[in-house]
């Protein structure tokens, strides 16, 4: 789920970004240009909800129509690729208290050693 959250974020953000590009003709040709104003280009925007569709030919369908539907897109496809990826973790769950074991720990015991009732070397033995 936070991985669906954070690339749509990442498309969000780089949607919101594109609409801070400043114009260019401006500082190219600046005696074309009188006014000192920070102009930006003209850039898309994700609506914050799926736009109508026109009623009538006469309507026109909204400019950023396309940005929805490529965003619902992308997000429809990474669910699909992060419930498989999902179901695959389960098969770890009952690993779960070796994965999150404290290793710091295990390193603080590393100098102890622990008789067995076996001959079994300890690992500072193997080691050496």
């Amino acid at each position: 789920e936070n991985v669906v959250k954070t690339i749509l974020e990442i498309f969000d953000k780089g949607v919101n970004d594109f609409q801070s590009v400043p114009q260019v003709e401006p500082k190219l040709l600046p005696h074309f240009f009188k006014t000192v104003t920070k102009a930006f280009l003209r850039a898309p925007a994700r609506p914050s909800r799926c736009p109508k569709a026109p009623r009538t030919a006469k309507d026109i369908e909204d400019e950023n129509m396309w940005v929805w539907k490529h965003y619902e897109n992308l997000s429809n496809n990474i669910q699909t690729v992060v419930n498989p990826m999902l179901e695959y973790l389960k098969t770890y769950e009952e690993y779960y208290e070796i994965i999150s074991m404290n290793t710091d720990l295990a390193k603080e015991g590393e100098g102890e050693e622990e008789e067995d009732d076996d001959n079994t070397p300890s690992v500072n033995e193997l080691r050496k």
